[in-house]
């Protein structure tokens, strides 16, 4: 072999392990999701919270943002409704990917969303007030887990995984 046959079957060894078999360690490294919640805000203005998504790909959708506020502990007879979690983001319908449309560069990434928590509507219906609260996040994303390479029709693979997140938080409500 002359040496640029060998820089050229080198190139190729590189880039079928990148574009082929790197995909496929995409079952192994999901996408994860955590929220930046304030620790004290006032409560009766609108809270931003900053959503972070890190994947080793982009073959992945934020689908739904819900939020809560637990009811204060003790408290027996609220005098409205409980708060029921609020969807803050709804994605469209669900997505699959099929292997001609997969972005199969694999780096790590990091995307950052800033939605807001309606707090002052809930303030001016009485459902929240004053005071130190626990509450959650559930963030919800659909993401390409595998690449499956069998199929009956090339490209029409349905290869789409759902995953979630939870985090638990503490605010003091001003």
């Amino acid at each position: 072999m002359t040496r640029k046959q060998r820089i050229t079957a080198a190139v190729v060894v590189v880039l079928t392990c990148y574009f082929l078999v790197l995909p496929g360690l995409w079952t192994w490294l999901p996408p994860s999701a955590t929220a930046v919640v304030p620790s004290s805000w006032p409560h009766n203005k609108d809270m931003p919270i900053e959503i972070r998504l890190s994947a080793w790909h982009s073959n992945y959708e934020l689908r739904e943002v819900r939020f809560g506020i637990l009811p204060e502990r003790g408290q027996v007879q609220l005098q409205r409704p409980p708060l029921y979690p609020l969807v803050l983001i709804e994605g469209r319908h669900n997505r699959t990917w099929n292997r001609l449309t997969l972005n199969r560069f694999t780096f790590p990434r990091t995307r950052r969303i800033t939605i807001v928590a309606p707090l002052e509507r809930l303030a001016a219906e009485g459902r929240i007030q004053p005071g130190a609260r626990e509450g959650f996040i559930n963030i919800r994303i659909d993401y390409v887990g595998r690449v499956d390479k069998h199929s009956s029709m090339p490209g029409m693979d349905q290869i789409s995984y759902r995953g979630s997140a939870r985090q638990d938080f503490r605010i003091t409500l001003e």
